[in-house]
């Protein structure tokens, strides 16, 4: 019987950690937006890319249209580029890519000659 309590206990502790779990991580979940005609950067599935040192991202894409379910159709820079639909998980801001350029001034400090 009193195995019973102790198994009763933990199942009911288990559960309460794992509500705030959840609630912890929902807390800090970012709702991704974009909008028409932002530039973005696609993720290169890992497939098409066997090797350490190509590139993650490709683009810049233009978005030219929103679909349900969190799907964006997107078209490259290129004038003879087709539309392609992307999940949002699957797009990046450029300032978020790592390796591209920004427009911002670097922080770096230049020595006067």
């Amino acid at each position: 019987m009193q195995a019973e309590a102790v198994q009763e206990c933990v199942t009911a502790h288990m559960a309460k950690n794992k509500e705030q779990v959840i609630a912890k991580r929902n807390q800090a979940a970012e709702e991704i937006t974009f909008k028409v005609g932002e530039t973005v950067y696609k993720q290169v599935a890992k497939t098409a890319r066997n090797d350490k040192t190509k590139p993650v991202f490709k683009g810049p894409y233009k978005i030219i249209h929103f679909h349900p379910n969190s799907v964006a159709e997107i078209i490259g820079n290129h004038p003879n580029s087709k539309s392609i639909r992307v999940h949002f998980k699957l797009l990046r801001r450029p300032h978020l890519v790592p390796g591209q350029s920004s427009s911002e001034p670097s922080c770096s400090r230049q020595d006067p000659k």
